[in-house]
């Protein structure tokens, strides 16, 4: 009986943050999806010589193809950093940049009725970080298979064709690895950096743990290290496109230790704080 009451409660505490943390956030979704549909019509034009009708998965891979490892040289090529990588990525960050701080601020009207223990508040806030990436996931996706339905070609295979458009040249042609990569590694990314912002929030302030997540993906993008989240962004920096590239291994380990460690950690810093 107890255990149905809590899974109960958190049913309903989870209920509401998926009406204002995910259904009060449409516009920005709106927003967001504006930002994939204008770069992913960009993969299309990019495509098109080689490619007439490209695949889901062909768009999919030159929007998330990032960049290559900078390596600095004296008089060389000046480090830049594609606007798709950031615009989607600071996106993506602006998710979970406030909800939770301000449900917390208004503990006197909200935390009380609403959650009634710290442990409700915090898990609730956790699984909704994971279901607000997911969603955004699913429209990524949808929006790069209407623009691929718009020449007819829903396939989720990589074209050949589209092999020779990339940045690098590609280690396998494997669709399904593509998929596994951009679909399941960036969201993995996606959530556990989310993940950073709540934790950092319930601390400090919402603002220093967006600062935090857009520093790790800015740095990412110069330092080629297996160990910066920023760098599974980017298919380039991947075992796909580099024989020492980042393995799904490798990144899986590295998010899953960092996600348990910020669980930890926010459920400790949260069961500290003072709710009067």
């Amino acid at each position: 009986m107890k255990r149905k009451r809590i899974l109960q409660k958190l049913a309903n505490c989870i209920s509401y943050d998926i009406k204002e943390g995910i259904v009060r956030f449409i516009p920005l979704y709106a927003l967001t999806g504006v930002f994939v549909l204008a770069f992913g019509w960009d993969a299309r034009m990019h495509l098109a010589e080689n490619v007439p009708a490209p695949s889901v998965l062909d768009l999919a891979v030159y929007m998330f193809q990032g960049m290559d490892e900078y390596v600095y040289v004296k008089g060389g090529p000046p480090f830049d950093i594609p606007i798709s990588f950031l615009t989607l990525s600071f996106c993506f960050a602006l998710f979970a940049c406030y909800y939770a701080h301000r449900e917390w601020k208004l503990r006197g009207t909200v935390y009380i009725p609403r959650y009634e223990s710290k442990m409700y508040f915090w898990i609730s806030k956790c699984i909704w970080c994971i279901l607000q990436m997911i969603f955004l996931y699913f429209m990524i996706f949808f929006i790069v298979w209407g623009i691929a339905a718009i020449n007819g070609n829903i396939s989720l295979s990589l074209s050949r064709e589209a092999l020779g458009c990339f940045k690098g040249l590609p280690m396998t042609e494997n669709s399904s690895d593509y998929a596994v990569y951009i679909f399941g590694l960036g969201l993995f990314t996606a959530i556990v950096l989310n993940q950073l912002q709540l934790t950092v929030q319930m601390a400090f302030n919402p603002v220093i743990g967006y600062i935090m997540v857009i520093a790790i993906i800015t740095s990412s993008a110069y330092f080629y290290r297996f160990y910066m989240p920023g760098n599974y962004y980017m298919l380039l920096r991947t075992a796909l496109f580099r024989d020492d590239g980042i393995t799904l291994l490798q990144a899986s380990a590295v998010l899953s230790i960092l996600w348990i460690l910020l669980v930890l950690a926010g459920g400790i810093i949260v069961r500290r704080k003072d709710v009067l």
